[in-house]
């Protein structure tokens, strides 16, 4: 089983990858989505800042943000000239690291990865979670991520706004869930079979995954 294959130390390092390097790319790419959408419907950027008030855009810096203490970041944005184009934009935070998330989770399926296993789930993981999350945990009461970010469902509210039904939605969350993570055991899978296939030196193929 999956499960078993991995141990105690590999998930240890999956954990800090994950918080160092996974949590604050999830929290940058969902900004940029924001941002990046709002100039494509012909908006503005008035400013960017990631947890823990580190400020991006206008000015590169650390300030802390009144928003700081509960949020994992912001995008303030301007000049969107209809409610179709907010809500898109709205949808396009979770929207792009949902994107990310698949780009990243199938690149060893099309081609030798030249990156680790671990490096792949470090970054895929969080991505694909953050419209899971954001779609449900508001509506439990809890904030986007547990205790910080986002405090209404964002995503759910913008597919709302552009009339997708909720259930529609929610068979789409189920959806990308199981898809997801589908993908997600076939890499460890492939990575844990090519591991024990030589190479053209003859010299076992290792976790590391260096090119």
């Amino acid at each position: 089983m999956i499960i078993q294959e991995f141990n105690l130390k590999k998930i240890a390092v999956l954990v800090i990858l994950t918080l160092l390097l996974g949590l604050p790319a999830t929290g940058f790419f969902h900004e940029f989505g924001h941002g990046a959408t709002a100039i494509l419907l012909g908006g503005r950027i008035d400013h960017i800042w990631l947890f823990p008030g580190i400020e991006l855009f206008p000015d590169l810096g650390f300030s802390l943000i009144d928003e700081f203490p509960c949020n994992l970041g912001g995008c303030g944005i301007s000049g969107l000239n209809a409610d179709w184009k907010v809500s898109v934009e709205s949808l396009m935070g979770s929207g792009c690291t949902l994107i990310a998330a698949y780009l990243i989770i199938l690149w060893p399926f099309l081609r030798e990865a030249h990156w680790s296993t671990c490096l792949t789930i470090t970054f895929s993981l969080p991505f694909a979670w953050d419209i899971i999350l954001y779609s449900t945990l508001p509506l439990a009461g809890l904030r986007h991520a547990v205790f910080l970010g986002g405090e209404v469902p964002e995503p759910l509210i913008a597919a709302r706004d552009l009339g997708v039904s909720y259930w529609v939605y929610f068979s789409a969350l189920i959806f990308h869930v199981l898809l997801f993570h589908t993908l997600l055991v076939r890499v460890w899978r492939k990575k844990k079979i090519q591991n024990v296939i030589p190479s053209d030196k003859g010299i076992d193929r290792t976790c590391a995954g260096h090119a």
